[in-house]
């Protein structure tokens, strides 16, 4: 009874056939009174759900056939109008085309009325049902004070993202200025944790500064300590040479010339002699 159109309209029953392959009259007979097919089944398509019809509603369906295809087709009855509808204590059912109760008061208004009346609602009327309860204004206010909150929030949490776009940006232009540091994707860090890395990289850097100074000093002591070698090294070499050339005066130099001022005396006293 809940079907009979789908079940006259779609219903295909296949001929059954004898195994010589000719055709039985008695059991086609048989199968189209019964209604189902070799299996001992029949699938009622639609389009919404598939039905599965067991052996077991056999007998009901035949008879149900047999009353559905007697009785003629049932009428809806007319939709009541909108005045017949019963009024609830919580919500009122309105129809889709309900008019505006107040008149359009400008041109603007009347666009506006005209737009929202493109989809079947009109004025401040927004969906099927439209609240007269005597909580609305508890409701209104309640889902008003959730809505601000909720905005506050938003613009708490831009506020605080601009905030930290800004100190990133403040913390690299420092930190690249001060000890020539530069992070690639700061995006991924928050700000503390951005300033923790660009401390550790600048502790760092310190640190190496530190030592390259230490080892330049050091370099330059060494330096120094070679060098003062070398002159004490000199020194003693330059009195050593002066200590032989004077031995060497002494030894060949100083007799030559005492030779030699001897043989000039002799030669003056024998020139005065003569």
């Amino acid at each position: 009874k809940m079907f009979p159109n789908i079940i006259k309209n779609h219903i295909r029953i296949p001929k059954r056939r004898s195994n010589s392959g000719l055709s039985n009259p008695k059991a086609s007979n048989l199968h189209k009174n019964s209604l189902f097919n070799k299996n001992r089944s029949i699938i009622i398509p639609d389009t919404k759900n598939i039905l599965i019809l067991t052996p077991n509603h056999k007998l009901l369906l035949q008879k149900d056939l047999s009353k559905i295809q007697n009785s003629p087709s049932p009428q809806l009855s007319p939709r009541p109008s909108p005045s017949q509808l019963p009024i609830f204590s919580q919500t009122t059912r309105l129809p889709i085309n309900f008019p505006s109760k107040t008149p359009s008061k400008s041109p603007s208004a009347a666009y506006e009325e005209k737009r929202r009346s493109i989809r079947g609602f009109t004025g401040g009327f927004h969906g099927m049902y439209e609240d007269n309860s005597m909580e609305k204004e508890a409701r209104k206010r309640v889902s008003r004070h959730k809505l601000i909150t909720k905005m506050r929030q938003i613009l708490k949490q831009r506020e605080g993202m601009q905030q930290e776009r800004q100190m990133k940006v403040r913390l690299k232009q420092v930190y690249k200025k001060k000890f020539n540091i530069s992070i690639k994707n700061t995006h991924i860090y928050t700000p503390s944790k951005l300033e923790s890395l660009l401390s550790t990289k600048a502790a760092l850097w310190q640190q190496t500064k530190s030592a390259c100074t230490i080892q330049t000093y050091f370099r330059g002591y060494q330096q120094r300590v070679k060098y003062k070698a070398l002159l004490h090294q000199r020194d003693s070499a330059a009195r050593i040479i002066q200590k032989a050339w004077r031995r060497y005066l002494h030894i060949t130099m100083v007799p030559r010339a005492q030779r030699a001022m001897k043989c000039r005396l002799l030669i003056k006293v024998k020139s005065h002699i003569r």
